[in-house]
């Protein structure tokens, strides 16, 4: 069974300033709803979740934040991964050299 409320409010109402991380705002009944219903509807609820005065960064800059952490999580990534693939090259061409010009340990042994 669907209850449908007979108090129908108005959209076009406008979200106050954060003030200590809460923002309101008034919406008004519209023409037509029951007269039992209240004149006005206060809504609030928690806005922003940065320090700023402003109630935080927006939806874009979060996202934009989000995009450049990935972004030098991959950079430090492959600046890993070259780092230990010159680390490996420089080990191999120390066994090079102990094994001989072409690095073949077991060549360098039946040559003897």
């Amino acid at each position: 069974m669907l209850i449908v409320s007979a108090c129908q409010y108005s959209r076009d109402g406008q979200w106050s300033e954060c003030t200590d991380g809460i923002k309101s705002m008034t919406k008004t009944l519209q023409p037509g709803s029951d007269e039992g219903c209240e004149a006005t509807k206060t809504i609030t609820k928690q806005c922003g979740g940065g320090n700023s005065e402003d109630g935080g960064a927006s939806r874009a800059d979060r996202k934009a934040a989000r995009k450049e952490a990935r972004k030098e999580r991959r950079r430090n990534e492959r600046r890993e991964e070259r780092q230990n693939n010159r680390e490996g090259r420089k080990n191999n061409r120390g066994e090079r050299r102990k094994n001989g010009k072409n690095g073949d340990a077991a060549a360098a042994d039946t040559a003897e």
